[in-house]
């Protein structure tokens, strides 16, 4: 059984997802039947690489939400992250672009280590500050997940996997996700996350 995952590393509910559905597999019967595929979605394809703003401020610019209501949402997330182990560093974040972490994902996708390099690069963005859009930062994430060093460097430093991640995003459209996390199992039905663990263990048997 095949489940792919449209997610941003700039998405907070992207990380939550994906901490549900791996906490949802440890209790699963047959997860070994189950292949989790990570695929590209970036909630902003234009973005910047360095914003001089802090999340809660980019939440009220890039969508319309009062102070008020980014507080709000910062906490909220902060407190579902926190039920699953998460540490979300809300006041340290910055808003970047995350299309070269996204063609690294393919990469590591290649050599069956995605889940390792998103796992890095959620949480150095998430909970230790970092600038995911920084090459010395993309570099040591993937090695650290297994990857060739030289072969990521040649990757950082040419357009390799950009066709690939466009490719994600059309599909995405197609399926008529509105936003990431999107789920869909075994090519059938999309949903829009994130999913709750219980969600998760019910479709996994549905669909198994």
């Amino acid at each position: 059984m095949r489940v792919e995952v449209w997610s941003d590393y700039m998405c907070p509910m992207c990380y939550l997802n994906k901490r549900r559905l791996e906490r949802a597999l440890e209790g699963f019967p047959s997860a070994d039947e189950i292949e989790v595929v990570l695929r590209s979605y970036e909630l902003d394809p234009q973005a910047d690489t360095h914003l001089d703003v802090d999340y809660a401020e980019f939440l009220v610019a890039a969508y319309g939400m009062t102070p008020e209501d980014s507080a709000d949402y910062v906490a909220q997330v902060t407190a579902m992250g926190a039920d699953v182990g998460l540490e979300y560093r809300f006041e340290r974040m910055t808003p970047t672009n995350s299309f070269d972490a996204h063609r690294l994902t393919h990469l590591a996708a290649a050599e069956g280590k995605a889940a390792d390099f998103a796992e890095i690069v959620y949480r150095g963005y998430f909970s230790e500050a970092r600038d995911i859009s920084d090459e010395a930062f993309l570099l040591d994430a993937a090695v650290r997940a297994g990857l060739d060093r030289a072969q990521v460097a040649e990757i950082l430093a040419g357009d390799r996997f950009a066709d690939e991640v466009r490719a994600d995003e059309e599909e995405a459209a197609s399926w008529g996700a509105e936003r990431p996390p999107f789920i869909v199992f075994d090519e059938e039905g999309g949903f829009q996350g994130p999913l709750s663990v219980e969600d998760y263990g019910a479709l996994l048997s549905q669909y198994i």
